[in-house]
């Protein structure tokens, strides 16, 4: 799939932990400059779990950011509404 995400894609969404996608961003940049794109082009998400505490939450999304991360996609967490307006209140 990143031939494809390299060659046509507006947004690369993956999964897996920052050091992982952070190895895989750099050779989705190769494969776009290689299909005569600029890498700039292609925008970065990854999942993030609101599931976790307050402070592990805050490191992911710090790394996610400091890898070229632009949108993070979260799911409903088991704490609902709350736990939610947590999260948009700490980093959004």
């Amino acid at each position: 799939m990143m031939p494809i995400a390299a060659r046509y894609a507006d947004v690369w969404h993956c999964f897996g932990g920052t050091p992982e996608l952070t190895e895989k961003s750099a050779k989705l940049d190769s494969m776009a400059e290689a299909a005569g794109r600029d890498p700039a082009e292609i925008t970065r998400a990854a999942s993030l779990s609101l599931e976790d505490d307050a402070d592990t939450i805050a490191r992911r999304v710090a790394g996610w950011d400091e890898a070229g991360f632009g949108y993070l996609v979260c799911g409903w967490p088991a704490g609902g509404r709350a736990q939610v307006e947590e999260f948009a209140s700490n980093h959004l």
